[in-house]
């Protein structure tokens, strides 16, 4: 330790430090604060066009253009995109190595179509998917948004797919960090409900909504109603959710009743329904959608005898001996 005197007007002070402290903090690497919001692995899913270009879908460049629920099945476009800028956010630097793995749902199956980057691809097949390994021997500085690869697929079915999340990025260069993305997924076969999808916001986890029971039965005579009543409950913001029924003779009535759940009124009409079989669903969606199927059966009109009407003639009236001699009493 070194003892230092400075001599300022009007009197003297006395200052110890240790000489070597500066020269330590001047070799240390510096401390990165990471700011931004994590960088995303995001899925494009699209019906296959065989005469478009697979890295470069029609309408896609930025975040919130991505498809990631379809209602089509067979063979379909998957696209793989990199999201590690979000709003004023640039890339949190260069890019050296990025693996990640694409699984595919129990009815899906696939294979690579496109390297859609000037880095170095491999890849080795997994249990329904793939592990890809990127690798940019000039290390650039990546756009904020770009696709890095792009797949056929065919879906059979109703399923999902998904980057697992133990996927990695290596950024900056020599030494540089790593990563860990949030990781995205895509739904294809949907007719109604879905939950396999990512929102644009990275430090907001999805707000999926349950409704319940899964089914109303409604038998209600023609020119009449009735109501029903489901229930949900929201693993997130219940105010950002949105109700809609897909018939116009079924009616809603909506009361939050706490931060996470709902009460839902269901009003349905069989006015100028003719007789037979209905069915629609109650729709409740907030980042991801749950479904509820409505079913009717309107019946014939009901034939009730109104409580003045006199009995017919051939019916005679029973009564007791205890009744007749009260008449004449």
């Amino acid at each position: 330790m070194k003892l230092i005197r400075v001599t300022l007007a009007g009197g003297r002070f006395e200052v110890a430090c240790l000489v070597g402290l500066g020269l330590l903090l001047a070799g240390a690497p510096g401390v990165r604060a990471n700011i931004q919001p994590p960088s995303m692995l995001l899925v494009h899913v699209q019906p296959w066009d065989p005469y478009g270009s697979p890295c470069d879908p029609y309408g896609v460049s930025r975040c919130e253009d991505l498809t990631q629920v379809t209602s089509a099945t067979g063979e379909l476009l998957v696209v793989v995109y990199l999201a590690a800028g979000h709003g004023p956010y640039p890339p949190p630097g260069v890019i050296q190595h990025l693996d990640f793995t694409l699984q595919f749902g129990g009815w899906w199956w696939g294979d690579l179509c496109a390297n859609c980057t000037d880095a170095e691809l491999t890849w080795e097949y997994a249990y329904n998917g793939m592990t890809l390994h990127f690798d940019w021997p000039s290390h650039p500085f990546p756009p904020a948004f770009m696709p890095l690869c792009a797949f056929w697929t065919y879906a059979n079915a109703h399923d999902c797919l998904q980057i697992l999340d133990d996927g990695g990025i290596h950024w900056g260069y020599p030494q540089g960090w790593w990563e860990t993305p949030v990781a995205g997924k895509a739904e294809a076969g949907v007719e109604c409900e879905y939950a396999c999808l990512r929102n644009c916001e990275p430090w907001n986890e999805n707000s999926v909504p349950q409704l319940t029971p899964e089914e109303l039965h409604f038998e209600v005579p023609q020119g009449q109603g009735a109501e029903g009543l489901l229930q949900s409950v929201v693993d997130g913001y219940a105010s950002l959710c949105a109700f809609d029924a897909t018939e116009s003779w079924v009616a809603l009535e909506v009361e939050q009743t706490s931060y996470y759940t709902h009460d839902v009124r269901v009003t349905v009409s069989a006015v100028g329904l003719a007789v037979g079989e209905y069915e629609a669903r109650v729709r409740e969606t907030c980042d991801a959608r749950d479904c509820s199927r409505i079913c009717l059966t309107v019946t014939e009109p009901s034939q009730s005898v109104p409580d003045d009407e006199s009995p017919p003639a051939d019916e005679a009236p029973t009564t007791t001996w205890g009744a007749v001699k009260n008449r004449y009493r």
